[in-house]
């Protein structure tokens, strides 16, 4: 949606995104509309509020009464400064969904709630939000699935294999990874088809590294968070 033309705030309003961090483009662009501050709040319906507000980065210290830790796949506490799945408590969380007992035993263990996001605790009680570690992209957002963004993304390069990630990097500058196993001589003329056919946001950044193969666990899935770490130390070649 866009505003009338000509539109001007009568007084400042002050803009509030709940969910997640507001890429330094899109919060660039709401203070300079409504002459406020932007302020990116990180929770979800199952907990509320877990960081009250996120830099345009993605970093925040978290609220006060919400435990939290970061975890591998199989559950496992990771050390300060470890990439992995953010579990959080809270006073306010929920204990289960409705009618759905296989995701809640998946979702809510042992009293704390297992995100869709993953991320680094870069200091007691500081969070980085790094991204989805599920199957979802944050476009902007907005949450789409990301299966039908890698057919476009097949369809439009035709590569051997590829994988779609949401990612934090860049100082937020960059929302969408793209990983291709591709055998092209002509890197930028690949990227440049990913720019023209990919219209997710005009604030999603894209990255697109080039890889061997892709990361896969026992049972064939993505490793998301292996790759992230990709998209995070990309290396040689793989640009």
């Amino acid at each position: 949606n866009s505003l009338p033309a000509g539109y001007a705030p009568r007084q400042r309003v002050e803009v509030g995104a709940i969910g997640g961090f507001v890429p330094p483009q899109l919060r660039e662009r709401a203070a300079l509309v409504f002459g406020g501050r932007v302020a990116s709040r990180y929770g979800a319906n199952e907990t509320t509020g877990i960081c009250d507000d996120l830099d345009a980065a993605g970093v925040g210290v978290v609220s006060a009464g919400v435990d939290i830790k970061i975890v591998d796949e199989a559950g496992n506490e990771m050390p300060q400064g470890s990439l992995g799945i953010i579990a959080v408590r809270t006073p306010g969380m929920a204990e289960s969904y409705i009618d759905d007992p296989q995701t809640s035993a998946a979702t809510f263990r042992d009293g704390w709630f297992y995100s869709g996001d993953w991320g680094v605790l870069l200091a007691p009680r500081v969070l980085r939000l790094a991204g989805r570690h599920d199957d979802l992209i944050n476009a902007g957002g907005i949450k789409v699935p990301a299966a039908p963004i890698e057919a476009h993304v097949r369809d439009l390069v035709k590569p051997q294999d590829c994988a779609v990630l949401s990612v934090n990097l860049d100082g937020g500058a960059t929302s969408l990874g793209i990983a291709l196993v591709h055998d092209t001589a002509d890197r930028d003329a690949v990227r440049r088809k990913l720019a023209e056919g990919i219209k997710l946001g005009a604030t999603l950044g894209v990255k697109v590294i080039f890889l061997p193969k892709l990361p896969r666990l026992h049972n064939d899935k993505i490793d998301r968070v292996q790759l992230h770490r990709l998209f995070e130390a990309p290396p040689a070649g793989s640009i």
